[in-house]
């Protein structure tokens, strides 16, 4: 029954990503945000509507991560991820290169999903951080800091929304 809710999740961080590598080619282009948002807000409109059962966004759908193991195995995955961001995100400014935090923090938000795909029993997780790693990775091949760094975004938003969109068909 959370797949709806991971799938909002995937949606919405997703959605950020493109933006943020939409932002770095055409920068803030209405017609480009405009056709994110739209696309934005069918995906969302299919997870809300594809839910089961009407209970399935209620306060007892969104427990806090210690209420399960596998939801305390999650809160232990996010913290490491954070972590690692901020670790990368200070290391990168400390030393001068602040074109490699977008790749790293989409290398590391592809790296947690490799664990959640055992905690929440979803193989579809090992495509997403794999699809993710190599995105990040081809990204280096870019000829310019802005196009490597909008590969990295593009590569982790579109990778995040296929993901939503095999959840929400039933793919695990």
């Amino acid at each position: 029954m959370t797949i709806n809710v991971g799938s909002i999740i995937l949606i919405a961080f997703g959605a950020l990503w493109l933006v943020l590598g939409v932002r770095l080619i055409w920068g803030f282009d209405w017609r480009a945000l405009l056709a994110l948002a739209v696309f934005t807000g069918v995906l969302l409109l299919g997870a809300v509507t594809m839910s089961n059962t009407p209970q399935h966004l209620s306060p007892t759908a969104l427990t806090p991560a210690t209420a399960t193991p596998s939801g305390l195995a999650f809160g232990i995955v996010s913290i490491i991820e954070f972590a690692l961001i901020f670790v990368a995100v200070f290391l990168f400014r400390a030393i001068g290169r602040p074109d490699l935090i977008l790749p790293a923090v989409a290398m590391i938000v592809g790296l947690h999903f490799i664990p959640l795909a055992t905690i929440f029993n979803m193989r579809a997780y090992y495509f997403t951080g794999a699809a993710i790693i190599v995105g990040v990775l081809l990204s280096f091949a870019a000829p310019t800091v802005s196009v490597r760094q909008a590969i990295a975004c593009i590569a982790c938003g579109g990778v995040l929304w296929v993901t939503s969109v095999f959840l929400l068909i039933g793919a695990r």
